[in-house]
């Protein structure tokens, strides 16, 4: 790991012009207080001289995390989907060795996009909701790509999911659209933050904007975790609310790896402060790899 070895020769040279400056810098307050300033304590030139070491560590290491993140983020791969050829999902510097790929009959390079199209099906029992959720996700490249999501909520009137639907509504759907951005990628944990545009149809028309963040983990063969989370808020003056409403979800999730195909379950939850209701369920689904 040549990059590594560079790396932290790089940040040991920081780390000495750091302790430098912040000696020299302290050197300086202190003759200044002596000829100059003579009423000014030593304890405040050591503070100052405490921060301006606090500001330059915390500059270096934002710039070493920076670069980690480039190395982590460009000098990884895709395999053709989660555990395939004996690998968890990401692959780095080009991964596979040509004799290795020869044996695989596979390419000894991975991919730099991904993508994952689900769909699955989700019962809320509190207000006898059933509904489907349809999900194109992937990167285009490495680490950013698009989100486009649509959900439907079907109730059967009644009085138990009054608080979301009249006799005759009976529809509500959900679609977004946007894209997300990744801030780490490993297979032990994979983090990315979403930001889409979300329109609410049905009886109620609203648009919004939606941000969420997804987490994933590719633990070990054929399991996969994944945990996404979800706040909107919508253009929707009519509602009466006292506070700041917002629509909050939360989707956990356990899923098992047949070829490139996934079958999961999950379970979901909803807080709809517009309608100020809230509900629970399970979700059963299919993912497809690609």
């Amino acid at each position: 790991m040549e990059f590594l070895k560079k790396l932290k020769n790089f940040f040991a040279v920081l780390i000495f012009i750091c302790i430098v400056f912040s000696a020299e810098a302290q050197e300086i307050h202190f003759w200044e207080s002596d000829a100059v300033l003579g009423a000014r304590s030593r304890d405040s030139c050591s503070s100052q001289c405490a921060d301006l070491f606090i500001d330059v560590f915390s500059d270096i290491c934002c710039a070493v995390l920076e670069l980690l993140w480039l190395d982590n983020h460009l000098n990884m791969e895709f395999d053709e989907y989660p555990y395939a050829n004996e690998s968890k999902y990401i692959i780095y510097d080009g991964v596979l060795s040509d004799s290795e790929a020869e044996v695989l009959d596979v390419s000894s390079n991975g991919k730099f996009y991904r993508y994952t199209l689900e769909s699955g099906a989700f019962y809320f029992p509190e207000h006898a909701l059933i509904g489907n959720e349809t999900r194109l996700e992937g990167y285009i490249y490495k680490f950013f790509g698009p989100v486009i999501e649509n959900t439907l909520y079907f109730g059967n009137g009644g009085s138990n999911n009054s608080n979301y639907y009249s006799q005759n509504d009976i529809l509500r759907g959900n679609l977004r659209i946007g894209g997300t951005f990744n801030f780490v990628n490993f297979n032990i944990i994979n983090i990315a933050a979403n930001f889409q545009w979300t329109y609410w149809y049905g009886a109620k028309n609203h648009n919004g904007v939606n941000t969420g963040v997804i987490v994933r983990s590719y633990p070990f063969k054929p399991v996969l975790i994944e945990w996404r989370g979800n706040w909107q808020v919508l253009d929707s003056p009519h509602y009466n609310s006292e506070t700041d409403p917002c629509i909050l979800e939360s989707h956990l999730e356990l899923g098992f790896m047949a070829a490139r195909y996934e079958a999961y379950a999950a379970w979901k939850y909803i807080y709809d402060g517009y309608l100020n209701t809230q509900d629970s369920g399970i979700a059963l689904g299919l993912k497809v790899h690609f």
